[in-house]
């Protein structure tokens, strides 16, 4: 079967459940394909293309996603679970982070508290691959809105919840990129709020990086 095919027949999909069918996939490559593919990641910054990168990536740098969001969602009160709520994943990627939260609200079944989920990612691949897995887990039940911008070509009206659910941004590995003007994107974002929001701002253990601490 194909990857999609792979994730369409997932009954309970998980993210470990995830990037096991991302490691399949890469069995039929050598070590040194393996090896090349590693590399045009660029330590997990470069913008991905292909099936093959989009795999790699997930095999490689999964579980730091998956650690991040688990410790960063401890911090979260549980108030802002127990309404109707919206995702908002910015730099998605494969809508990694997406997939750990729904996951995190599937154990204390607070998943049909999900009305609305938006993936932010310029990298067209890597968007289509992040609604793959997330309608693997919602099906037709949540609606799901992608843009492939970058976020300066966004505004407070592309991300404003429309009917007041609690809103969860999750920044996860993406606010430490340089090229990001944190000044338009607070802006919007305060323009944006109308109900309570909640920003789940993760990234790289850096000591020279003070990007995540500038934005806040």
């Amino acid at each position: 079967m194909s990857y999609e095919e792979q994730i369409n027949t997932l009954q309970a999909p998980s993210f470990d459940q995830i990037r096991s069918i991302a490691r399949s996939e890469l069995a039929v490559l050598s070590p040194e394909q393996r090896d090349r593919l590693y590399y045009q990641l660029d330590r997990g910054t470069a913008l991905l293309e292909t099936h093959e990168q989009l795999c790699q990536y997930l095999y490689s740098f999964g579980n730091m996603h998956k650690a991040k969001i688990q410790d960063v969602l401890t911090q979260v009160p549980d108030l802002a679970f127990n309404n109707s709520i919206e995702i908002i994943d910015w730099g998605c990627g494969q809508a990694l982070g997406t997939i750990n939260l729904l996951d995190y609200l599937n154990e204390r079944s607070l998943f049909h508290n999900v009305k609305k989920i938006t993936l932010l990612e310029p990298a067209v691949t890597a968007l289509e691959r992040a609604k793959l897995h997330v309608e693997s887990y919602v099906k037709d039940n949540v609606e799901i809105v992608t843009r492939s911008e970058f976020f300066e070509q966004l505004t407070e009206y592309d991300i404003i919840s429309t009917k007041g659910y609690n809103v969860i941004h999750i920044f996860s590995n993406i606010l430490d990129v340089k090229e990001i003007d944190l000044k338009h994107l607070s802006k919007i974002l305060d323009r944006s709020i109308v109900s309570d929001n909640y920003l789940l701002c993760v990234g790289p253990l850096n000591p020279t990086n003070h990007r995540i601490d500038a934005f806040f």
